[in-house]
């Protein structure tokens, strides 16, 4: 009864959020997908069309509506653009809780998303062994550095796919990551500085580890005292973006846990994704009559990705580059730029680096074709995308393509690495803004 009550809520909440389309079109000229394939239902309008009187669609028509949500990227580009302010974002999350609710999730999502990602000792014990078994699938010949070329081009999930390494030891088995799990300040802290939570994210530890390490290490030469969770679980994005509530519940649930147990004055990610998840996703998907929302609420609005709580001072601050300085283009990431709103943050970081020259790349805010379990689930569609981004940065001349989203950097090396162009690499921006020590403190 409980559940059915829940549904009828969400169904009256998204019928009033879908009443807000005024059916204009202005998300047609920013859609990724639209622009692949010029088809109506692959834009927010007809992704929101096909919602009209969700219940009877969802019975009567639930394999193509759910078809239909799942090709998205999800890269909010219609929701910003919007003249009225239709949010996109949440109705596409609601829908697919809908259907997940009425049609049931596959056995083998279920399996994902609640038997491990919610549960960090299984997810890191299976992520191990992947590790060291990962050189059955993946090789290095042919591939550039930091990349793998798959050793059966016909496999499933890659299909030709370069990818990056799991790495032998995830930041959080790292001595750099043991030392901050207590919470207590560091030998070398002020009792006056800013405690700083560093969210790691499921990618930087598991495949970036070295972008963790840096973070840390920068926020301490910036004046904070970071600590990190005990536990830390997912963000709980891939379960959201599939519909899967329960999961999203159980891994929001184990962090704050985590978070209870320490003091902290600003919660700090070098995951873009992650900063929109639980500074925009958690508060937005999270019953307000729940006895969690005043915390996931405080959580929130303490949550900034790390390019914007460093670089918001170095903004308007006038540098100067090498004469010799290497040519570097930027890519925004989606959740970081549309959904945040932050993006001249991380340039100002980057032009902090007095070896690095800061070149823009048309469209830089273009989506690269990832969008998390999208490029694996569509992963032709991803690669087609992905191709328009590849060109923008090779029309650049740089020699560095940095991001601040370890996701779009999986996919910017991957296919750097498969067109053939080991010569130019791809890093998180604190990886250069490191390199311009002596900072000032906040």
């Amino acid at each position: 009864m409980k559940k059915l009550t829940e549904l009828a809520r969400l169904v009256s909440q998204l019928e009033e959020l879908t009443s807000a389309c005024k059916k204009c079109g202005a998300c047609q000229s920013v859609c990724p997908i639209f622009e692949q394939t010029g088809m109506e239902k692959d834009f927010a309008r007809g992704k929101i069309a096909v919602l009209d009187g969700v219940m009877e669609q969802v019975v009567s028509n639930s394999g193509a509506v759910l078809q239909r949500l799942d090709n998205c990227l999800l890269c909010g580009s219609c929701q910003t653009v919007c003249p009225n302010r239709v949010e996109s974002l949440r109705i596409f999350f609601s829908a697919k809780k809908i259907l997940a609710d009425y049609k049931g999730l596959s056995p083998a999502k279920k399996f994902l998303f609640r038997q491990i990602l919610a549960k960090p000792y299984v997810f890191n014990s299976v992520l191990s062994i992947g590790s060291l078994m990962q050189g059955l699938v993946l090789k290095k010949q042919g591939a550039a550095p930091g990349t793998r070329a798959p050793r059966f081009p016909a496999s499933l999930i890659l299909e030709g796919r370069h990818v990056p390494p799991l790495a032998q030891v995830p930041f959080h088995k790292q001595k750099t990551a043991e030392s901050l799990k207590s919470g207590l300040p560091g030998e070398n802290s002020s009792r006056d500085t800013k405690r700083a939570l560093f969210f790691t994210g499921c990618l930087i530890d598991k495949i970036f580890p070295d972008i963790a390490k840096t973070s840390v290490e920068v926020l301490k030469a910036r004046g904070f005292t970071p600590v990190i969770l005990e536990d830390e679980c997912c963000c709980g994005i891939p379960a959201l973006s599939s519909g899967d509530h329960e999961a999203f519940t159980q891994m929001v649930r184990h962090n704050l846990a985590q978070m209870s147990k320490l003091r902290f004055d600003i919660l700090v990610t070098a995951c873009a994704t992650c900063a929109f998840t639980i500074k925009k996703a958690w508060p937005m998907m999270w019953d307000k009559a729940d006895s969690d929302y005043e915390k996931i609420e405080a959580v929130a609005n303490k949550t900034a990705d790390i390019t914007q709580l460093l670089g918001g001072a170095l903004v308007n601050k006038k540098t100067v580059s090498n004469q010799n300085a290497v040519p570097v283009t930027y890519h925004d990431p989606c959740h970081l730029k549309k959904s945040l709103g932050v993006s001249e943050e991380p340039r100002a970081l980057i032009n902090a680096n007095p070896d690095c020259r800061l070149v823009e790349m048309a469209t830089p805010d273009a989506c690269c074709g990832m969008g998390g379990g999208f490029g694996v689930t569509h992963l032709q569609m991803s690669a087609a995308i992905g191709a328009s981004k590849l060109q923008s940065i090779l029309d650049t001349g740089s020699k560095i393509v940095a991001t601040t989203c370890p996701a779009c950097m999986i996919q910017i090396a991957g296919l750097l690495s498969k067109a053939g162009h080991k010569d130019i690499s791809v890093c998180h921006v604190i990886e250069l803004y490191a390199k311009a020590a002596p900072f000032d403190v906040v």
